[in-house]
C-alpha cells in the first residue's frame, strides 16, 4: 500500500479500503491452513497454493480438474476448514 494509483483522494480511499479488505480476508484465509502454512507470506502462500499443475480434462461432457492426489487432500482440508469456520 506504499503506492497510491491516482493523486483522487476518494480514488485513493477506495485502493486502501479494497487493500486492507484483502489483507484481511488473507489473514482469515491463514487461519484455515494447516500449521506448515502459518507464517508464510502472501507471496509464499500464492506459489504453494495457486500455482498448483494440473490438467483439464473434458470427457463425456464433464469438465474435469486433475491434479496430484497430495494437493486434493490439501485442498479438500482447506474447503472442509472453511466449511467449519462458517458454521461457527
Amino acid at each position: 500500500m506504499s503506492y497510491l494509483p491516482t493523486s483522487n483522494t476518494q480514488a485513493n480511499a477506495f485502493y486502501f479500503a479494497i487493500g486492507t479488505l484483502a489483507y484481511n480476508l488473507f489473514l482469515l484465509f491463514k487461519q484455515i491452513l494447516d500449521a506448515s502454512f502459518q507464517k508464510h507470506t502472501v507471496k509464499t502462500i500464492r506459489y504453494k497454493l495457486y500455482n498448483i499443475a494440473g490438467k483439464v480434462v473434458l470427457h463425456a461432457r464433464k469438465i474435469t480438474l486433475k491434479v496430484n492426489e497430495e494437493f486434493t487432500k490439501l485442498l479438500q482440508n482447506i474447503r472442509y476448514r472453511a466449511y467449519e469456520e462458517s458454521l461457527e
